[in-house]
């Protein structure tokens, strides 16, 4: 049973079952390399005056999706779950608040169009083996299911899978009643390549980042999409950017890392712990996997700022959180041990 089924406070199941699943998988033999590892220049979308968001970093390149037209393939992302690790809070006792935290709080925030992500497919082709995919910060209009671009946006690889399963997560990886939450993305389906992705979940929580992240998703139909189902979002996020990101739950606030087992929740020292070390930049680092389930719906696109509201400011972004930037893209050449 779902996360959300099991609570017996939840009345209504605010989270769509087929989940648009950004996952976490193998891509096999004919589909390697880094997920961000595009710039604009190669891609032809640049807008003029921009530059390389830091001399230092030649893999962070400041972008804009402007150049592409209305004519892409679209879908706003219309439900949310964090499915592991579970969130512990000592309000009022200690207790796992991660339903509360997924129908309370990011739900909502999905339904009035406060958290606004979608995932563009420019020159979408069911019979190509390969292509490119944005993760665009956006205005929608949720109702009439048209939006607008709104800033960040990150480029990146998949692949079209038609002949298995897209999604293979190793036992040790998810706490094996959690698994049983986890979307399964099956073909025909999407899957991304590797590298570092950020991921505003809202209010409640924030901007996430998640390295060695991935991306999957199955089509309702390949030929002619309306939905994407049955996806998994995954990414590690590290104990420092974790101690960043501040949650309020019962009037009192706390750190994320505060709020996992492992880190410094209520639960204390009792094993086996949610939080593990992984390869971060060629370093062990602290910190643990995220695994978030999501669906997507289509949308109609377009590449101009809404018209009411003409700046590329806003509350949920999908780009660096460090820069005022419109767009950036990050590659991650970590090689962790996890999933």
């Amino acid at each position: 049973m779902k996360r959300a089924q099991r609570t017996a406070t939840t009345s209504a199941r605010l989270l769509g079952r087929a989940g648009l699943a950004l996952a976490v998988l193998a891509l096999g033999s004919c589909f390697r390399g880094e997920f961000l590892n595009r710039t604009c220049e190669e891609l032809g979308t640049c807008d003029a005056g921009t530059s390389d968001a830091s001399e230092s970093d030649s893999t962070a390149t400041t972008t804009t999706t402007e150049g592409i037209g209305d004519d892409v393939l679209a879908f706003r992302v219309n439900t949310i779950e964090i499915v592991d690790p579970d969130l512990y809070a000592a309000v009022p006792a200690c207790d796992d608040i991660t339903p509360i935290v997924n129908l309370g709080a990011l739900q909502p925030e999905l339904d009035k169009g406060d958290i606004n992500i979608a995932v563009l497919l420019p020159d979408y082709d069911p019979k190509a083996e390969s292509g490119d995919i944005i993760i665009q910060r956006v205005q929608c209009e949720v109702p009439d299911k048209m939006c607008y671009r709104d800033g960040p946006a990150i480029y990146g690889f998949f692949g079209n899978n038609y002949a298995s399963d897209c999604l293979e997560i190793p036992e040790a990886a998810i706490k094996p009643s959690n698994l049983a939450e986890l979307n399964v993305p099956v073909a025909p389906c999407l899957l991304t390549l590797e590298g570092t992705v950020y991921l505003d979940i809202g209010t409640s929580i924030g901007q996430i980042q998640l390295r060695n992240g991935r991306v999957a998703a199955t089509y309702d139909n390949p030929n002619d999409p309306q939905s994407l189902v049955n996806g998994v979002m995954r990414g590690f996020v590290t104990e420092q950017q974790a101690r960043e990101l501040v949650f309020e739950y019962g009037g009192t606030e706390s750190t994320l890392w505060a709020l996992v087992h492992g880190g410094e929740s209520c639960l204390g020292v009792t094993p086996p712990y949610d939080t593990e070390m992984e390869m971060i930049d060629g370093e062990l680092t602290n910190g643990f996997w995220l695994y978030v389930n999501f669906t997507g719906e289509r949308v109609d696109w377009s590449p101009l700022a809404k018209p009411d509201d003409p700046t590329t400011g806003g509350s949920s972004s999908t780009g660096d959180p460090t820069t005022g930037d419109p767009t950036t893209t990050d590659t991650d050449t970590g090689t962790g041990t996890g999933p």
